[in-house]
């Protein structure tokens, strides 16, 4: 089944433009929340660095699922990349310059963060466009994975250039690299490569295909709220919808602070790399289960729940975690069980949403998760800054638990109905 999906051209392709995307994005996910708490020693910095990155996709990604509906995707995710390397590569100008600032990391994350909510909807649409409908979660899976690479990789790749070259030359080999994505985008995949008419079947069609309804669904399309309600509408889509939010303010969180906690064990930039490699790693080896696993749709709350289980025991050892090593573990435990939950979510809104709708579903399902994450990244920063590290963490352990405990419930009242 992998050498099928990998027989399909346009998809390694999309899959080496992930891959190179994801390290970019490591890569400037550590220079800046390393460089942050140097300039600060504030956890709550760390936190409005999360929401400089994530506000924008509050805002823009569900207009960027529209666009992906709208516009061919690949155009968009060109220039959505070719914003986003603008934006870091200016970083990079303003500091051998002596002229960067705190304010410049936060501007130039929110600019990159704009760049980033754009082309989101379109990045995850594209995944599936050329894939037949049956390779779809395994396709969902292996994506998943090559981010995962980036994961480990692109930490790796920031410290050595962090110690080597500086911030300066970090914030610059990330920029060409986004602005190799924007070329691999659109001169490497075709609008035609596409199976979307041979594999959508009749249910995979909304109102929008008949001509006495196409004005008003064009209208709808920016309308964030309508196509919310239409998606909390859906049986379908809402538990995706509903466990992403639950994942997004509680747990991923704790990975946007990964600078925070590992000031714990010293000011050393390599700390901040083990802990971030690990849970690329743990993320790797989960997606390589997953690859040899088919999750069932009447399987995935069942899941979901040991998802939550999970994660809530990660979370509670990353409190407790006496040593780097310790919570390099914790964090390969946290993303592992964090990939699960979102390979879940997000493979129910690729395989469950009409094809007409897709990229607004999945600006949705990104807008939530983002926002979840920054803001989320912000109470749990505060709560760090007045509680401690530890107790914080220990704390949303209980809260993950008690989701979990909910989700189990749930599934056992819908398997008695039924």
């Amino acid at each position: 089944m992998n050498r099928e999906l990998f027989g399909i051209r346009p998809f390694r392709r999309i899959v080496i433009t992930r891959g190179i995307s994801a390290l970019a994005n490591w890569s400037v996910i550590l220079a800046t929340s390393y460089l942050v708490l140097q300039l600060t020693d504030d956890p709550l910095a760390v936190g409005l660095l999360a929401l400089a990155n994530g506000l924008p996709s509050l805002l823009l990604t569900s207009y960027g699922g529209s666009l992906a509906d709208r516009y061919e995707k690949t155009r968009v995710i060109a220039a959505s990349y070719v914003f986003r390397s603008l934006a870091i590569g200016g970083l990079a100008v303003g500091f051998w310059l002596e002229q960067a600032g705190l304010a410049a990391i936060y501007l130039a994350s929110a600019l990159a963060g704009c760049g980033a909510a754009l082309a989101t909807a379109s990045v995850a649409a594209l995944v599936v466009q050329p894939v037949p409908k049956d390779l779809r979660p395994r396709a969902i899976v292996i994506t998943s994975l090559t981010y995962s690479l980036g994961a480990i990789i692109g930490p790796v790749i920031a410290g050595t250039l962090l110690a080597v070259g500086g911030i300066g030359t970090t914030f610059l080999i990330s920029s060409l690299a986004l602005l190799a994505v924007a070329g691999l985008a659109y001169f490497g995949i075709k609008p035609s490569d596409s199976v979307e008419s041979e594999s959508e079947s009749p249910d995979d069609t909304d109102e929008s295909a008949h001509p006495a309804n196409a004005m008003s669904e064009r209208k709808s399309q920016t309308n964030w709220w309508q196509n919310l309600r239409k998606a909390l509408a859906n049986p379908q889509l809402r538990p995706a919808f509903l466990g992403i939010a639950m994942l997004s303010f509680t747990a991923l969180p704790v990975l946007s602070l990964a600078a925070v906690i590992a000031e714990q064990y010293g000011k050393s930039p390599i700390l901040l790399e083990v802990i971030l490699a690990a849970a690329g790693i743990g993320s790797l080896l989960c997606n390589l289960v997953l690859m040899r696993v088919e999750i069932s749709r009447a399987h995935r709350g069942t899941v979901a729940a040991s998802g939550f289980f999970a994660t809530a025991i990660s979370i509670a050892l990353a409190a407790t975690a006496p040593t780097i090593a310790i919570e390099a573990i914790a964090f390969a435990l946290l993303a592992a069980s964090v990939n699960v939950l979102w390979v879940v979510t997000s493979a129910a809104i690729q395989t469950d949403s009409p094809s007409a709708t897709r990229g607004r579903m999945n600006g949705i399902f990104f807008t939530i998760a983002s926002a979840g994450t920054s803001i989320g990244a912000l109470i749990m920063s505060e709560f760090m800054s007045l509680l401690g590290v530890p107790s914080t963490l220990l704390g949303y352990a209980a809260i993950l638990l008690m989701i979990g405990l909910l989700v189990t419930r749930s599934r056992h009242q819908i398997a008695k109905t039924q």
